[in-house]
């Protein structure tokens, strides 16, 4: 049994909803011991995207190891022709994350989950960190909000690093911003074959977040 799969025996895992006006948000929560959280959104919908894709899970249990609560939300609507919408889900399941207590939110997701996810964390304030698994950004970002760090993962055979890392590089000129470029040498898209190493670098990006967080100084939220 691995470390993911002790401490998972270890949380109370549930399906939750969200009730806000108009709208139902659905989504599977494991509640751990500790106020750190994270919010996990999945790939696109319309090309079989679910809270259950493998490079999620590997995502979601490197956060459960470390003592995280997690929550995967599932979309409302089958594709993702408007990422607004999906933002905004994702904006009222992270203020439910604080509702219940959270004093240190990661945000993260994979393919379109990670755009979402991105933007979601610029969007709120509450919002300490990102996890980005191979954003389909095309744009630069433009926004007002101040970045948190984050950690950029792409996959070494989908040829998208030098220019992920040219879209995410506007951040940076944010007061405070601190981006983490990592590359999965022998990857595809997928990430078949390849999820430790996903579950690895999540980890220790994780525990150096966290020790920064602690530090003298700064605070958590």
């Amino acid at each position: 049994m691995n470390t993911a799969q002790q401490e998972a025996g270890k949380v109370k895992s549930m399906n939750i909803k969200i009730y806000r006006p108009f709208e139902i948000i659905e989504g599977w929560y494991m509640q751990n011991s500790t106020s750190h959280c994270a919010l996990l959104l999945p790939p696109n919908p319309a090309l079989g995207g679910t809270i259950a894709n493998a490079v999620l899970k590997a995502v979601n249990d490197a956060f459960i190891s470390l003592g995280f609560s997690t929550l995967r939300i599932r979309y409302r609507s089958s594709s993702n022709e408007n990422r607004e919408h999906d933002q905004q889900d994702a904006g009222e399941a992270l203020d439910w994350l604080v509702s219940k207590g959270a004093e240190y939110i990661c945000v993260g997701g994979y393919g379109y989950g990670a755009t979402v996810a991105v933007h979601t964390a610029l969007r709120k304030p509450d919002s300490n960190a990102f996890i980005a698994i191979s954003p389909n950004i095309t744009t630069e970002f433009n926004s007002l909000t101040p970045c948190p760090s984050g950690l950029v993962l792409t996959a070494e055979h989908e040829n998208t690093f030098e220019h992920v890392k040219s879209i995410f590089s506007s951040l940076l000129l944010k007061k405070g911003a601190s981006i983490e470029y990592s590359n999965v040498a022998g990857a595809n898209h997928l990430y078949t074959g390849y999820l430790p190493e996903i579950y690895a670098k999540v980890c220790a990006y994780l525990k150096d977040s966290l020790k920064q967080s602690e530090a003298p100084g700064q605070k958590v939220a």
